[in-house]
């Protein structure tokens, strides 16, 4: 009888990317459980963003990670989307790489923009709790 050998290292980038996610998830679940628990219930309840009203939540690690979840999340879709219209394969790292970075890009530059705009009508703090909710719900549909 023949034997195959069978390869158990996967060099997948994707499988890398969605390890390191769930890895960040399963990191923000045991260091911010209680936030964490209110950040799920976002799709029902409004509680969390009544309980981390305050702007300072912006750039908390909590919301920095959860980020960084959403950059991973929406790129890959994004790719998926591109890959079936044809547009580019489903294994271009590349394309991933730069789909990631238009999107830090873009959403960074939105949320500077409208910083000026509140800066510049005198509702800086209207515009950072507009902010902080948007940032919340991407998250959210991040995950």
């Amino acid at each position: 009888m023949l034997s195959i050998e069978r390869i158990l290292v996967n060099k997948d980038w994707a499988t890398v990317l969605f390890v390191l996610a769930i890895a960040v998830i399963a990191l923000n679940k045991t260091v911010f459980s209680i936030r964490f628990n209110e950040f799920i219930k976002l799709g029902y309840s409004d509680k969390y963003n009544k309980v981390y009203k305050d702007t300072n939540n912006l750039l908390s690690w909590f919301t920095i990670s959860m980020f960084v979840i959403q950059l991973i999340s929406f790129s890959f879709f994004i790719l998926l989307m591109l890959s079936y219209f044809n547009y580019t394969k489903i294994d271009n790292y590349i394309t991933y790489i730069q789909i990631v970075t238009f999107l830090f890009v873009f959403i960074l530059s939105k949320f500077l923009i409208e910083k000026i705009i509140g800066t510049a009508i005198n509702s800086e703090s209207l515009v950072d709790q507009f902010n902080l909710i948007k940032v919340n719900y991407r998250a959210f549909l991040g995950l």
